[in-house]
């Protein structure tokens, strides 16, 4: 892998020595340069292992992938650099499973630290793994919580409310651990991945969004959006805001693909619904009217 390649693609072109403020460095320029999204499940049904097409695709490409494609390169990446690390997992929801997400950790000067760039709306910078005590970040108020039995949950709070990111324990995986998981968010008709189309990247003071109808801009508790009016408008979204773009082969595999043919359907059904019901309410105000 071209670790000078990788850096640039995340605004980095300096010469780096594997310490704490180089890991915030590089988590924090790659959440800001690098989008989370799930593309190519809808493109090609499948996340590679590979690291060559991880590569390929992430560096070359200037896309971006979910987190058993962004911190599995990324760690590559720490390792490159001179850090010594670990590959976990966690269980993101109430029914999910410990494979649900994956994160490096790296020691440095005896101290662990979690660091991810794969999760979504995250901590910006690592956490050091000091359980129960918070941890102040732009991103907001993090905290390891140790639940007993080894798991341990990060929870952030944020705008007054508390949120739970994911559960975890100490035991090391590999990424080979995460490919039944990984069948699961390609093909199940139930998964969160199968279901929706992500694109979305951290900003320096929020978060912006991209879903198949609508482009969302988080800032603290503000939002604002925008309407996504066709498939045209969308790929053109894609490369204004994040740098996204798609091979002509690649979009008429979106463009045809299940997910996208079955929302513009559900879309279409429901503006018809709702000009239907216009058109009665008209045509029942004007008998009202005459028959009065």
């Amino acid at each position: 892998m071209d670790k000078r390649a990788y850096l640039t693609r995340i605004g980095i072109n300096d010469e780096l020595e594997p310490s704490l403020e180089t890991l915030r460095l590089v988590q924090s320029r790659h959440l800001l340069s690098v989008p989370f999204e799930n593309l190519n499940i809808h493109m090609y049904n499948k996340l590679t292992p590979d690291i060559h097409e991880l590569f390929d695709k992430i560096v070359l490409q200037r896309r971006g992938g979910v987190c058993y494609e962004l911190n599995y390169l990324y760690m590559v990446l720490l390792e490159k650099l001179g850090y010594q690390t670990s590959f976990y997992g966690g269980k993101a929801g109430e029914n999910g499973t410990f494979y649900d997400h994956s994160f490096p950790m790296v020691e440095i000067d005896g101290k662990r630290y979690i660091t991810d760039v794969g999760f979504g709306d995250n901590f910006l910078y690592p956490l050091e793994f000091k359980p129960d005590v918070p941890q102040l970040d732009p991103k907001g108020i993090f905290t390891i919580e140790y639940e007993g039995g080894g798991y341990y949950t990060i929870y952030k709070e944020f705008g007054g409310k508390r949120f739970r990111l994911y559960t975890f324990t100490l035991n090391q995986r590999k990424l080979s651990d995460f490919n039944e998981r990984k069948i699961f968010y390609t093909t199940d008709p139930q998964s969160h991945f199968f279901k929706n189309l992500i694109v979305s990247m951290e900003l320096e003071n929020g978060r912006i969004s991209l879903k198949q109808n609508k482009l969302l801009f988080t800032e603290g508790n503000e939002r604002r959006w925008i309407k996504v009016e066709s498939f045209h408008h969308y790929v053109n979204l894609l490369f204004e805001y994040f740098g996204v773009v798609l091979t002509p082969q690649e979009r008429r595999k979106l463009k045809n693909s299940k997910f996208w043919n079955n929302s513009h359907n559900r879309r279409k059904t429901h503006a018809l619904l709702l000009a239907s019901s216009v058109r009665q309410n008209f045509s029942n105000r004007i008998g009202s009217f005459l028959g009065g």
